[in-house]
């Protein structure tokens, strides 16, 4: 199975606070969402993916919680999601 790190992109201070995102899977499927970021005095925190469109039912709609930038998650189906 071939698998693929996707770098998802994540506001700046100077942005609305969220961008949209839309890549393609290893699978070829697509998969949209947002990301977001909480921000303490310019310093980023808590960074955020939400999932609005995937190939993985269970996951639409679905919040998932970084960490910190470069965090991941995998998706089901092997491809990894980088806070970037």
């Amino acid at each position: 199975m071939t698998t693929k790190s996707i770098h998802v992109k994540f506001p700046s201070y100077e942005d609305a606070g969220v961008l949209l995102f839309k890549y393609t899977l290893s699978t070829g499927e697509v998969i949209t969402g947002k990301a977001q970021f909480e921000f303490d005095f310019l310093n980023p925190l808590h960074p955020q993916i939400i999932i609005l469109n995937s190939p993985f039912t269970q996951l639409n709609g679905t919040t998932i919680e970084l960490g910190e930038t470069g965090g991941q998650y995998t998706l089901p189906n092997g491809d990894i999601l980088v806070a970037g």
